[in-house]
């Protein structure tokens, strides 16, 4: 179902998915933030278009998990511009997850009228994000760890 779910965002209401996203965003404050307050609302509102397109596509695919795993390997890396692995925070994925997943589910009720299947997607929408978080948390432990030691090292 969230395969489903996926494509009629991804088809139907990307933009607006991606607008909500970003006022989510501007509500909670992730620190992260700060980096993109240069640019224009329109700005951050593409950018995150693209990055929902591209999360919502792998979605489609059944492979969700995947692709928050494989993010989270390309932020550790360095690969993310807009994500400097030095200034992320754990604060920074659990708000960025929570507006994504608030963004999310403000659509269950024009995806279906069904009570029972709104509420299963949202706690499938609720699982997906506590495993992506733990996961993104992991990582920032894990580089705050490395960095520290190469620190001793010197």
């Amino acid at each position: 179902m969230i395969g489903k779910f996926a494509a009629f965002l991804r088809r139907q209401h990307l933009r607006a998915l991606a607008e909500e996203n970003v006022r989510a965003l501007h509500t909670l404050q992730p620190p992260i933030m700060v980096h993109f307050a240069a640019g224009s609302h329109e700005e951050l509102v593409l950018r995150t278009e693209v990055g929902l397109d591209a999360k919502l596509a792998a979605w489609e695919l059944g492979e969700a998990l995947e692709y928050e795993l494989g993010r989270v390997k390309a932020w550790e890396a360095g690969q993310l511009p807009d994500l400097p692995p030095d200034d992320v925070q754990v604060t920074d994925f659990v708000l960025m997850f929570m507006a994504q997943k608030q963004a999310m589910k403000s659509f269950l009720a024009k995806f279906t009228n069904s009570e029972a299947e709104q509420q299963g997607l949202a706690r499938t929408l609720d699982e997906h994000y506590a495993q992506a978080r733990s996961e993104a948390t992991e990582a920032v432990i894990r580089r705050r760890v490395a960095r520290q030691h190469g620190e001793k090292s010197r």
